[in-house]
């Protein structure tokens, strides 16, 4: 991967959301990984990532949820090489945006 860098949580899983998108899978899917990633970066006393700890939240995914870890690791390296860090926080507010509205038809 070329160019490690420094992100900040919503960053990542930012990054984590377009790629799994990309992939295909449907909201209730993105919002569990979102739960998942989420819970995950939390757990750490870190307030930067490496996109190196990305993956190894692509790993915990794969894990938990069965994402293919190998396809979202590919989308995760384009995406990291084609969307800024502003883009891929953007995307994450988006979706965060989406699971509330998507909360209030629901109920």
């Amino acid at each position: 991967m070329e160019g490690l860098r420094f992100l900040k949580d919503t960053e990542a899983l930012g990054y984590i959301v377009m790629g799994i998108s990309r992939m295909g899978y449907g909201l209730e899917v993105i919002f569990q990984a979102m739960d998942v990633a989420q819970n995950m970066l939390s757990q750490t006393v870190k307030e930067e990532f490496w996109n190196e700890d990305v993956l190894e939240v692509v790993q915990q995914l794969g894990h938990e949820i069965g994402i293919n870890e190998e396809e979202l690791k590919s989308e995760l390296y384009w995406s990291f090489d084609v969307h800024t860090e502003n883009e891929s926080r953007s995307m994450y507010e988006q979706f965060i945006g989406l699971r509330k509205s998507e909360s209030k038809l629901t109920r």
